[in-house]
């Protein structure tokens, strides 16, 4: 009120204000000071608190085996590396299957952004019922990496649906920036963050799924296993998978309804050939496929078999990869993480080892994260 227009009403406010505001502090005082005296009693009758494992700053308890895994690798890594340490953890994003479920398409990473929790939360949130599922997947191009079929999408979804213990999801064109090298050849910091955690990731995931690209006619297209381990991506994350005991499940479909999920260790040839013959016996029948006089169950069964010459051959990459780390001078060794872009010319044995790859960004940065588990 403005004390010239109305003198007396306001002289009759300031009174009220004059009372109420200290008693209001004197209760407020009074409350917090009960507040307070109860929380110690109670903490004073509360147990000692469990045995704790620091992570990320903070502690909680331990109880999943791979996430204990995970916890001792990065505290070695830290050892040996600068830019790995527990802080990474949030550095990693997840989408909780849920949401995954829910999406209709791998979404790209910008436009799912609100449905991701980094790894540190989801540890946090979930402790011991954390399951992870890696999708590991043949990519058709950069900006739709699945097609415009949803193939890959479609056919994880299938799986999570059967498999239901799996909490959240890592698709790499959901939880990596596809940002990547800048105008003077430097990663962007982002990206450079996320890949920095994708072989942890990896290492932590409780399965992989791989989902190789479909080829062939409409009516009997199938996947084609032997194309897609000819790619790099997809052998560095088989290969780290391995190194941890991931369970891979690899999927093998002819036509639109007739597929399985089998699992394998692909870097074991006898391994991938008693999966390649099960998914021939299962799924490559007469009774099971009616079609016209150009089934092409032959390039299905080519390209199966095919594939258990390609586990060999990722035995050796993880070798050569090993010989590159031993060639790297020490201090350049130190620093294999950083932001800068890998040059790929300092690894030449690995580079001649490693298959194809989408362009020269992809290349540079799957020798450094090779070089690094090796």
């Amino acid at each position: 009120f403005k004390p010239r227009m109305m003198p007396g009403l306001y002289r009759q406010n300031a009174k009220i204000q004059n009372f109420v505001l200290p008693s209001a502090l004197i209760l407020a005082f009074a409350a917090t000071t009960v507040l307070i005296t109860r929380y110690r009693k109670a903490s004073k009758t509360t147990a000692a608190p469990q045995p704790r494992t620091i992570h990320n700053g903070t502690s909680r308890p331990i109880s999943n085996p791979r996430d204990s895994f995970l916890d001792s690798f990065v505290v070695k890594s830290e050892e040996i590396f600068s830019g790995i340490s527990p802080k990474t953890y949030s550095e990693i994003l997840l989408v909780p299957t849920d949401a995954f479920l829910k999406m209709g398409k791998f979404e790209r990473h910008d436009r799912c952004l609100g449905s991701l929790i980094n790894l540190y939360t989801a540890r946090e949130t979930s402790t011991s019922t954390l399951k992870i599922l890696f999708v590991s997947h043949r990519w058709e191009n950069s900006s739709v990496p699945e097609g415009n079929r949803n193939d890959h999408y479609r056919a994880a979804k299938r799986f999570l649906l059967t498999h239901t213990e799996f909490t959240h999801v890592y698709v790499d064109f959901c939880c990596i920036s596809q940002q990547q090298v800048s105008k003077n050849g430097y990663v962007r910091p982002i990206r450079a963050g996320h890949l920095r955690g994708l072989p942890l990731i990896l290492l932590r995931a409780d399965s992989v799924l791989l989902l190789p690209r479909r080829v062939g006619r409409q009516i009997v297209r199938h996947t084609n296993l032997s194309e897609s381990l000819e790619r790099g991506w997809i052998q560095f994350e088989i290969l780290t998978a391995s190194i941890a005991n991931a369970p891979v499940y690899v999927h093998f479909q002819v036509g639109d309804t007739i597929e399985s999920f089998v699992k394998v260790n692909l870097t074991d040839s006898e391994s991938l050939m008693r999966a390649v013959e099960e998914a021939q016996t299962t799924l490559l029948r007469d009774d099971k496929i009616r079609s016209s006089k150009e089934l092409t169950h032959n390039f299905a069964r080519e390209s199966w078999g095919e594939a258990v010459a390609k586990s060999v051959d990722l035995e050796g990459i993880l070798r050569k990869a090993k010989l590159s780390y031993v060639g790297l001078q020490e201090d350049f060794a130190k620093h294999l993480l950083k932001v800068q872009t890998f040059q790929s010319n300092s690894t030449s044995l690995l580079d001649s080892a490693i298959g194809r790859t989408s362009n020269d960004e992809d290349r540079s940065e799957i020798l450094r994260l090779l070089t690094f588990i090796a």
